[in-house]
């Protein structure tokens, strides 16, 4: 058990595993009701059954007159639908149900009668061999910014939104075979085995050093405020020789007295193909959840398994999003929905202050956030490898990184402002709930970009060229 865990015994009917948190992490939510829209709210029949019977029109003048609830029930049951009921988003994408920048059902009904989906978020649950291990995702812009009390001093709530997540994935499962006792994969957890690249794997155990060693080393450049570039490239440097000692059929335990060395001094070769990827990542995680939430016609739910309009409007959008992915992808110039055009190429190469130590602490802390959580990697990253997830983080900072950038260019400022970072990764975490849009064919073709090592140091190291002391 290392320092950074908080461990507590979880109610026993939820898990005879520890449930543990990681510490010098905060979040209370701000009730700003920023995280409430882009998209639809699934909800069980339990959810439905808290609030089918309010007369929410008679309540208050904003929501008189509006259609409130999608119905999806015989999708659902076809297994077409990943629920039988939705809230209904405005027309600017908002929930219906935000009154005055905060939640009505929560004012009027309590905190228990919102969809589950609501309770929960922004907190995640990963369960492993051994540990259920807490998190927060930075969709939420309080957990961004790292405000409210320490995560550590509310372990007792922690353990009933495990357990509420629990209970709504149960409700949410009912029309869905799950294996019999006795079946094949009934005790298995994903994490059994973990795959750190290609076809070297440990077991959990093994990997549990790697993990400890990546916390710490987050955790304690967080904390001392050390430059990210540098930390980055060292963290990139842990995983590649974890890589190296699996395949040489040695124990991980020998990466505790690992002490990685990175040169930012070296030339950063050019490369077409790198860059491509990072603009694919761009405009798949900023670039389309912005054009997705500007134009609700293309995600929220129809009323019907088939609505004629509904699809006659995607088809119409269809068009433009062909458009704005060559854009981004080939000439690097993605389109950002009430933001703009950015030029990515221009953006890296383009001179700016050196980053703030609050900066530096922002990328630490939510590098190590993901790596606590286990979320980079695994059944909730798209079965990513260990190195395909890491690189995938330096992908998605680097993109924040650009995205601050161009705006930075936009205004004439030659400096990258803290709440542009704090917006930019907002973005770039709302993009994890939607992740299911994707086509497989493009989960795979990232998770073979993923894949190769160093893949985006020629990026990170033309990044750093590009600060001025």
């Amino acid at each position: 058990m290392t320092d950074q865990e908080a461990p507590r015994e979880t109610d026993k009917n939820s898990s005879e595993k520890p449930l543990i948190v990681p510490k010098d992490l905060r979040y209370n939510c701000s009730g700003c009701g920023k995280c409430c829209g882009g998209w639809s709210i699934g909800m069980t029949e339990a959810d439905w059954q808290k609030v089918k019977d309010v007369d929410w029109n008679s309540l208050h003048p904003d929501l008189e007159g509006l259609d409130l609830f999608v119905h999806r029930e015989e999708a659902y049951k076809e297994g077409n639908s990943p629920y039988p009921h939705f809230t209904n988003p405005k027309p600017n994408g908002r929930c219906p149900f935000v009154v005055d920048d905060l939640c009505f059902i929560h004012s009027k009904l309590g905190a228990e009668a919102k969809p589950g989906t609501c309770q929960i978020f922004p907190y995640s649950f990963i369960e492993t061999p051994t540990a259920i291990y807490a998190g927060v995702a930075y969709s939420s812009w309080a957990a961004t910014m790292n405000q409210g009390d320490l995560l550590s001093d509310q372990i007792g709530m922690l353990e009933e939104h495990w357990q509420r997540t629990i209970n709504h994935l149960k409700e949410k499962s009912k029309n869905i075979d799950l294996p019999s006792p006795g079946q094949k994969g009934e005790s298995s957890n994903p994490f059994d085995i973990v795959t750190l690249t290609g076809d070297t794997t440990v077991p959990w155990k093994e990997y549990l050093y790697l993990d400890e060693k990546l916390q710490e080393h987050f955790r304690s450049a967080m904390n001392e405020k050390r430059y990210f570039l540098q930390t980055v490239l060292e963290g990139e440097e842990i995983v590649l020789e974890a890589v190296r000692l699996a395949k040489a059929g040695q124990s991980l335990e020998a990466i505790t007295d690992y002490q990685p060395k990175v040169d930012l001094n070296t030339n950063a070769p050019e490369s077409g193909i790198n860059d491509s990827i990072i603009a694919m990542v761009y405009y798949l995680q900023l670039s389309f959840p912005a054009i997705r939430q500007h134009y609700p016609s293309l995600w929220f739910p129809a009323t019907k398994s088939f609505d004629a309009k509904h699809f006659g409007t995607v088809v119409k959008r269809f068009n433009y999003l062909f458009r704005s992915g060559v854009s981004a992808i080939l000439f690097k110039k993605p389109d950002l929905p009430g933001v703009g055009t950015h030029d990515l190429k221009k953006a890296l190469h383009h001179k700016i202050a050196m980053f703030t130590p609050e900066m530096s602490q922002l990328f630490n802390r939510w590098i190590y956030m993901k790596i606590f959580a286990k979320t980079y990697f695994g059944p909730v990253a798209a079965n990513y490898s260990v190195l395909c997830g890491y690189n995938s983080l330096v992908a998605k900072f680097l993109c924040a990184v650009l995205y601050t950038k161009s705006l930075a260019i936009s205004r004439g400022k030659n400096a990258i402002e803290l709440d542009d970072l704090h917006e930019a990764f907002v973005r770039l975490e709302r993009a994890f709930f939607t992740v299911d849009q994707l086509l497989p064919q493009v989960g795979a073709a990232l998770s073979f970009a993923y894949s190769i090592p160093k893949l985006c140091r020629p990026m990170v190291l033309s990044l750093h060229n590009s600060l001025e002391e």
